[in-house]
């Protein structure tokens, strides 16, 4: 969502675009029949397909629904599910091997497995009974389901664990700043981030507010979904990494919202030395005045060998009150403590967030610290706009450094708590009519610099990127004519490139100022300069100006855009270009690609069908953001992250909702539902989200019963 950085789960499995096969060494048994209450509960369950396979699931309760769409998710993406929860259990390493014990490791040094049991078993009966619904809606799908299995059954705990991802992603930063090594780079990366807008009833043509949803992930990451319950519960959303029983991006009758990642301290490190004690078991520190034991954890766990057999490791840590000792060395260890995770309550804050009827309750749905952190943008019928910096921030001294290690032998260098939800930087119906995020800092939410921020800044506010999608927002929210649905369902795909002027104009300075000897290399860049000083910025399937732009942009990377270092960026586009083409004078649309990769490991082809694409790098401005690479086997690029899920929806009495997804909803590549999503996607527009139980029931092109195929 990180981007929605919503954790990238999936790089953690070390899996690629598409599914990766696993054999499991040794036999599950067969499942049981689900309880007869389920059946029967299933029983009173309809899945409606639309033209595009996606499932509206209607039910008399809202445990009924969600059972219903946990069993239409695994007929679309059962592995993935299973992988969701895997990889929650400590269980990595019969995956990946030794490269999954740091993961195993994370999940048992804090106990995830234990305290999802706890927090499973105190849940409210209403949220237990969602929880039991997830569970019973995935078993009554694999019970007929033949094939190797990596979860012999899914228990309700399991959906609470899958809500302790964000704080494990938490705790793998704080090791990676240890230790480099021991955490791979893709785990904390979040190219591109995501965008979110909204804009209130006076900037809109037909007195509604808008918002958009655009979350930017791995393109194979987003599920689609809509339920809708006798009881209440009515939502239309996306889901991803496997993750969730609700929809986590999305609207209901009477507001939608959307999530962008942030980045706020909710993890730290203390160092801790150790020191001889005779009369005390394990090692020994000092806090104080006093001295303390760091007690020792173990754990078995099964790891895939060279041969496919599944081999016995045993996991060992220390723990000390400041938490679990990740990196230990002769005489000192570094202790790790997440905020929230003594909370939990992630499935609490989804329910009440997909069930809130205002902006202002979806916002006090996020007050108990359920969502660990992402920024909120949200909007209502009531013509409501708003957005909040989320985040459970520990309150700390002031004194230190908290980036950094701090001394776990000092009292005064202890949490006190957590900052109150009222100081985290937030606006309610901005004077501008609009609010933005691009995963940027709070103040560039609204124009003219107005600060947001309330309370300690420094101890509230990550190191949030600001890149060129903040200009593109405010340039492109701040327009003087107003908004009808259709413009608002075109803006995600906006092809401006807001920063290539400037750009361009270094690389024409630095030209310019070359002397006489350079006279060879100012004759070969004298044509691409002409046709990139030609171009209107506009990112085009026809640009030859597109091409070397975007490609000088990414041969740059995130370097500033300095002269000289531009011209030698774009002399390497043009040389690789022709050995790859035979020419620099190639058109974004031959070489930007659409198309869903097949097989294990993910494979794209130039021989099979794909869709060119007038997308890029967001981060020089593009609304429009298709991140592409080159394949293995391939000339063209083929795209893999960006515009992941959109959702332009207009909160009318009725609300409106229009999304698209890149591929389709099924991971089957047999079904016609596997990429029938892709040429849409391609050309930037946007399929009808059907809402009411009309609507549903006329474009269904099958309905059923979970369990009765």
């Amino acid at each position: 969502m990180w981007g929605l950085l919503l954790v990238a789960l999936g790089l953690m499995w070390g899996c690629s675009s598409a599914e990766t096969a696993f054999r499991p060494a040794a036999k599950v048994r067969a499942l049981g029949p689900p309880a007869p209450s389920w059946e029967r509960v299933a029983s009173q369950v309809t899945i409606h397909r639309d033209e595009w396979g996606v499932p509206h699931v209607f039910g008399p309760t809202d445990a009924s629904v969600v059972l219903g769409y946990a069993f239409a998710r695994a007929e679309d993406e059962f592995e993935r599910m299973e992988r969701a929860v895997f990889v929650m259990l400590g269980r990595n390493a019969e995956f990946l091997g030794e490269a999954g014990l740091t993961w195993d490791r994370l999940v048992h040094a804090f106990e995830v497995p234990a305290r999802s049991r706890a927090e499973y078993a105190q849940l409210r009966p209403e949220l237990r009974a969602l929880a039991d619904a997830w569970a019973e809606g995935i078993n009554l799908y694999a019970e007929g389901r033949s094939g190797a299995r990596l979860v012999e059954r899914f228990e309700p705990w399991h959906l609470i664990a899958q809500g302790y991802a964000l704080h494990l992603h938490a705790a793998a930063l704080e090791l990676r700043r240890l230790d480099p090594g021991l955490v791979p780079p893709a785990w904390g990366s979040a190219a591109d981030g995501s965008n979110a807008f909204a804009v209130a009833p006076e900037r809109t043509k037909d007195g509604h507010a808008l918002l958009l949803a655009n979350p930017h992930m791995n393109f194979e990451e987003v599920y689609e979904a809509h339920l809708r319950s006798e009881a209440g519960l009515h939502v239309s959303g996306a889901n991803s990494y496997g993750r969730g029983a609700l929809p986590i991006f999305g609207a209901n009758d009477r507001v939608a919202w959307s999530l962008t990642v942030n980045r706020p301290d909710v993890a730290d490190t203390w160092r801790v030395r150790f020191e001889p004690a005779d009369n005390l078991p394990g090692r020994a520190y000092r806090y104080g005045g006093e001295t303390r034991r760091a007690t020792e954890r173990a754990v078995n766990v099964s790891v895939l060998g060279a041969g496919g057999a599944l081999e016995t490791r045993e996991l060992r840590w220390m723990v000390t009150h400041h938490g679990p000792v990740l990196l230990e060395g002769e005489d000192e260890g570094y202790s790790v403590a997440v905020a929230g995770l003594e909370r939990g309550g992630g499935l609490n804050c989804a329910y009440a967030m997909a069930r809130a009827s205002s902006v202002n309750e979806l916002m006090a749905a996020l007050e108990d610290g359920g969502l660990l952190f992402h920024n909120v943008v949200a909007a209502d019928t009531s013509g409501n706009i708003g957005y909040v910096y989320n985040a459970l921030v520990p309150r700390r001294s002031t004194d230190v450094d908290w980036s950094r290690p701090v001394d776990g032998n000092d009292p005064g260098l202890q949490w006190n708590g957590y900052h109150d939800w009222s100081e985290l930087p937030s606006i309610r119906n901005p004077e501008c009519g609009w609010l933005q995020n691009c995963n940027s800092r709070p103040e560039t939410t609204v124009p003219n610099g107005v600060h947001l921020v309330v309370g300690d800044s420094g101890n509230l506010i990550g190191s949030d990127q600001d890149d060129g999608r903040v200009a593109m927002a405010h340039a492109l929210l701040s327009r003087s004519k107003p908004f009808d649905f259709d413009d608002w369902c075109d803006l995600p795909f906006d092809r401006r490139a807001h920063r290539a002027q400037d750009w361009i104009r270094a690389i024409e300075l630095e030209v310019a100022a070359m002397d006489q000897r350079d006279s060879a290399r100012v004759r070969d860049l004298v044509e691409p300069m002409r046709i990139l000083r030609e171009w209107d910025h506009i990112v085009q399937a026809d640009s030859v100006a597109s091409t070397l732009f975007l490609l000088t942009y990414e041969s740059m990377g995130d370097t500033q855009p300095v002269g000289s270092l531009l011209v030698s960026a774009l002399e390497r586009v043009l040389a690789d270009l022709r050995r790859s083409h035979s020419t620099w004078r190639v058109a974004w649309g031959d070489l930007n690609r659409h198309q869903r990769a097949v097989g294990d490991p993910a494979r794209y082809s130039d021989r099979r069908k794909s869709w060119p694409v007038e997308g890029g790098h967001g981060a020089v401005g593009l609304a429009w953001t298709f991140l592409s690479n080159p394949g293995a086997e391939t000339v063209r690029r083929y795209g893999y992250h960006g515009n992941s899920y959109v959702a332009a929806i207009e909160l009318s009495a009725t609300p409106r909702m229009r999304t698209i997804v890149p591929f389709g909803t099924s991971r089957d590549p047999n079904s016609q539902h596997f990429q029938d999503q892709a040429p849409l996607f391609a050309r930037g527009e946007l399929k009808e989200a059907w809402l009411s139980p009309a609507d549903v029931r006329a474009h269904a092109q099958r309905s059923y019963s979970p369990g009765r195929r």
